[in-house]
């Protein structure tokens, strides 16, 4: 089920949100006290959960929600003692002349713990739900105790009463590195095991979160995992630091497949884009995840942001990892650390895939038209626990060329060919114009053109200093500088064609191409043709079997 938060910017009149919430798909409308402390009862179109967060029993009182969220800092006077452990400071008390809460045993009660700076230690974390499941076994939330900071709080321990075992449990903590995740992955796989068991908590429900630019693959598997999924809408604040818009989960359904469908993670390939702060920004996710439901493959694809490319992979390896998408800054490093290459990322000596796959698992791809030597890996599942699959190694494929050559195929007619910058994505640009037309004149403009000449010395093109780009004619000219900046432009012939390798705005070059009459695109037809190449390679799908229209507006959108 999905849960949408009430912004603090729609307190004033909720139920409009909560209709527009339900419009979007959302299942559950939260109220938090921290963000909306004086929203007034109201008849929700969706059913309600209280997060107090200090606000305690006015908030539960006058909105009589079907859900209460108790933080375990506000369950019982949690102020540590100097140098304790994380688990010694959950204390889930009972205090005297403590009142339950009204309708406690009716109501669905959620028990979280959250840790905003860092995930703790397996360990404390199986300890914190063994003391929420013992404390809360066999008594109903109670309220009316203070704690250090003299604010009304809950215990967990209050007046008997049946039903009074939590509904679920929530454990949410920041990803600082993608170990992490691995901890997560072992709480849930041991949750499972022991709220089966466990005398006071048999039925209790799972939420296991992660928060942070890290928590990518935590929120998109969430709705596989837990019993329910925070969100938010289009246009509104996230509630916490890495949710992920509801519009992306219900993009996801467009084929009637919902994430949701699938009843874990142990049987799903994992795939995702690794590279530097900006994959936060990708819209591979989205791509790979629609091309996954459409095809009906069971995969999950994130994002995994790091400034550690070799210690990321080999934690990602651990995860389950079946493959990669891998962009700035690490297209260099993926080549070098791939056992295998193909003939393209040879040339190139860098790579924008990678594959984590069993000895021998290559057969040639019916796409690559016979160059390159492009391959796919058979589909098999990649579970993250499965003894015995056997060696794996990487192998590497550099799919931008042919992004390039089918993105843009206009580019076979054209006679002079103009790129401005000369760094990241411009070599396998070449490789990709000169693929379709290897008549085409090709300039490189560059701001450094002693360093560009050295980047691009086996490539056979003109280095010219960027200054001198007024003074040439082009019918295409392409920009590969990552920043958005003012740059020259050639003199505009008849027909001319302008590219920025960016996507998702328009940038100065954008504007200024087209002001100077120049036909002008962006990168994402170059996006969709790599990531189908790629696709490929994952799954063994052909590319030509995309419904490419559909897949655009969804981007578009």
């Amino acid at each position: 089920m999905f849960v949408v938060t009430l912004p603090a910017s729609a307190g004033n009149n909720p139920k409009a949100f909560a209709l527009k919430a339900k419009k979007a798909g959302a299942d559950i409308l939260e109220i938090r006290g921290d963000l909306t402390p004086t929203v007034k009862a109201f008849k929700s179109p969706l059913p309600l959960i209280v997060s107090p967060r200090g606000k305690g029993m006015d908030l539960i009182d006058r909105l009589k929600p079907e859900y209460v969220d108790l933080d375990t800092a506000e369950i019982a006077d949690t102020a540590p003692r100097k140098g304790c452990s994380i688990s010694e400071k959950l204390e889930l008390k009972s205090f005297a002349g403590e009142r339950p809460f009204p309708g406690a045993e009716k109501k669905k009660l959620i028990i979280s713990y959250h840790n905003y700076d860092r995930t703790p230690s397996l360990a404390d974390l199986m300890k914190i739900v063994q003391k929420i499941c013992t404390a809360t076994g066999a008594r109903c939330p109670s309220y009316g105790s203070k704690n250090s900071s003299g604010q009304s709080v809950f215990s967990a321990a209050g007046t008997s009463c049946p039903g009074s075992k939590p509904w679920a449990i929530k454990i949410a903590t920041k990803i600082t590195g993608y170990e992490d995740l691995l901890i997560h992955r072992d709480l849930q796989d041991w949750m499972n095991s022991f709220c089966r068991t466990a005398k006071f908590c048999g039925s209790t429900k799972q939420i296991i979160l992660g928060m942070g630019d890290k928590a990518h693959y935590s929120r998109i598997t969430s709705p596989m995992r837990n019993a329910l999924t925070y969100t938010f809408l289009d246009g509104t604040d996230a509630a916490a630091p890495g949710q992920l818009p509801l519009s992306f989960y219900k993009i996801l359904n467009q084929q009637g497949r919902i994430l949701p469908a699938m009843e874990s993670t142990s049987n799903v390939r994992i795939f995702g884009i690794i590279g530097g702060d900006q994959v936060t920004h990708s819209l591979s996710p989205l791509i790979h995840n629609l091309l996954f439901q459409q095809h009906g493959v069971d995969g999950i694809y994130s994002c995994f942001p790091t400034d550690d490319f070799k210690g990321t992979m080999k934690i990602l390896e651990k995860l389950g990892i079946a493959g990669l998408s891998v962009t700035a800054p690490f297209k260099h490093d993926a080549f070098r650390y791939a056992n295998m290459k193909d003939s393209i990322a040879k040339s190139l000596g860098s790579a924008n895939t990678l594959i984590y796959s069993l000895l021998p698992s290559l057969t040639p791809s019916p796409s690559s038209d016979g160059r390159g030597e492009v391959q796919t890996v058979k589909q098999s599942p990649f579970p993250h626990r499965r003894k015995g699959l056997g060696m794996r190694e990487w192998k590497a494929w550099n799919t931008d060329v042919i992004g390039v050559e089918r993105g843009y195929p206009f580019l076979k007619s054209a006679g002079s060919i103009a790129i401005l910058g000369a760094g990241g994505v411009v070599p396998a640009v070449i490789e990709g114009i000169r693929r379709i037309n290897p008549k085409a004149l090709i300039t490189v403009f560059a701001r450094d053109p002693k360093k560009a000449a050295m980047e691009l010395e086996e490539s056979g093109v003109s280095i010219q200093p960027m200054s001198k780009v007024i003074q040439c004619v082009a019918d295409v000219v392409i920009c590969a500088v990552s920043q958005d900046i003012a740059l020259p432009l050639p003199k505009h012939a008849k027909k001319s064609v302008a590219i920025d390798l960016r996507y998702g705005k328009e940038t100065m070059f954008m504007a200024s191409a087209a002001a100077k009459g120049f036909r002008v695109y962006d990168g994402l037809p170059m996006l969709i043709h790599q990531a189908l190449a790629q696709f490929e390679l994952f799954t063994g799908i052909a590319a030509e079997s995309i419904p490419l229209p559909i897949l655009h507006k969804m981007l578009i959108h």
